[in-house]
């Protein structure tokens, strides 16, 4: 009787547990959490601290996502990609809803907004880093780590976001030359 109990336990216990398992959540990854927790912290707080603790945050942040596989970095920027990445995407996606007076005005905002930070980099800049390599997210990769990259950023869009951000510079361009400015010193500008 006592083994007859067991196994009428045993077969009604177990594939219980294998059904909730099943159910149940998958939990995220402790790195991946980590990154996300310390992307949101140091991009929060950017314009609050001061230059070397900017560079303190950003620096803990690049270690820790460089720990991350390529799936998980793909993963992450499909998910939950920087913040002033989402702003971007937003504003890609607002610019397309506006009337045509309002995308110019936008348009005149983001070029301004963009030549006061290129005129601040220009005042930072020292001409490279100690290893002489230009500063930027670029400086420290070789041309295959650069275009693999970008390969990743066109995978990780759908063809949607892709048309939209390929007309959105298509219309910065031409607003730049409309102004008299040259062209933005990266592809589709």
């Amino acid at each position: 009787m006592n083994r007859r109990k067991t196994i009428l336990t045993l077969a009604i216990v177990v594939p219980l547990a294998l059904l909730i398992w099943f159910l149940l959540p998958e939990q995220p990854d402790p790195q991946l959490v980590k990154v996300q927790q310390l992307q949101e912290k140091a991009f929060a707080r950017n314009s609050e601290m001061p230059p070397e603790q900017r560079r303190e945050a950003f620096g803990e942040l690049r270690k820790e996502f460089e720990k991350l596989s390529p799936e998980q970095r793909d993963q992450m920027m499909r998910e939950n990609p920087p913040p002033p990445m989402r702003r971007f995407q937003r504003d890609v996606v607002n610019y397309f809803q506006l009337p045509e007076d309002e995308k110019i005005a936008m348009l005149d905002r983001h070029i301004d907004q963009f030549e006061a930070m290129r005129r601040q980099f220009d005042r930072q800049r020292d001409g490279g880093n100690e290893e002489g390599r230009p500063r930027g997210p670029f400086g420290n990769m070789t041309e295959a780590q650069r275009n693999e990259f970008r390969k990743r950023m066109i995978d990780n869009t759908s063809a949607q976001q892709r048309g939209m951000f390929s007309e959105y510079m298509k219309d910065l361009a031409a607003r730049r030359q409309q102004r008299g400015l040259p062209p933005m010193p990266f592809p589709g500008g």
